[in-house]
């Protein structure tokens, strides 16, 4: 029974998640991503609450130490390293590695000023990070089991993090690359979780890697 009172405070955090996401990319002024970064706020205090209540001694926010930036920098270069052979095998495979919305998105950043841009950046490096890593890592791996943290957990979050990233309802052959990427993501940020037990250490490998990601975005804006 207690799992089952949980599951709505789950979809309740899964479904805000994706409408916050949603509306992030879609503001284009600096009044409504001032708003979207209220919302955030709103998300990460929500999140942040209810990870509290349904997890047993769970710090949100703990400074890292030697061993946790090891355990981050260790997993971004896995990652990358990954990264790159999934996108090797899925050229080879003829499957598309592109998400259906990437080109908007690169258009809709375009036409942003540099206030506009700024803040556009800021959820995708500081707020998204938070945000997400409560959900996905603090509430999905911890408030449907006793055994904190397992790898069962991990896979669970990685998997409802990757779908929810493909922006589409259905998993076919021409998302099925940017799928398999995202949950690659979502579970070695499941594991840097797993191995420091420190939220804290998964939002900042989830920040890095999106700045890394945003780089040549970044600078196929200047030069454009």
């Amino acid at each position: 029974m207690a799992i089952l009172r949980k599951i709505p405070l789950f979809i309740l955090l899964v479904l805000l998640s994706k409408w916050i996401g949603y509306a992030a990319t879609s503001a284009d002024t600096v009044p409504m991503q001032l708003l979207v970064s209220a919302f955030y706020c709103f998300g990460i205090f929500l999140s942040a609450w209810f990870v509290r209540k349904n997890t047993v001694n769970q710090q949100l926010f703990v400074k890292l130490n030697g061993h946790d930036y090891f355990v981050i920098v260790r997993n971004l270069f896995l990652q990358f390293v990954l990264y790159r052979l999934l996108r090797f095998l899925g050229v080879y495979l003829g499957l598309n590695g592109h998400s259906v919305n990437q080109a908007a998105i690169l258009q809709h950043l375009q036409d942003l000023s540099v206030a506009e841009l700024v803040l556009m950046f800021s959820f995708i490096i500081v707020w998204g990070p938070i945000f997400e890593e409560l959900v996905f890592r603090g509430y999905v791996m911890n408030a449907f089991t006793k055994k904190k943290l397992t790898l069962g957990m991990g896979l669970v979050s990685a998997l409802i993090f990757a779908y929810l990233h493909l922006q589409t309802l259905f998993i076919s052959w021409d998302n099925l690359l940017v799928f398999v990427l995202y949950f690659k993501s979502g579970l070695l940020l499941a594991l840097t979780y797993r191995q420091t037990k420190k939220l804290t250490a998964s939002m900042a490998q989830h920040a890095i890697s999106n700045v890394i990601v945003s780089i040549p975005v970044i600078i196929w804006l200047v030069n454009g």
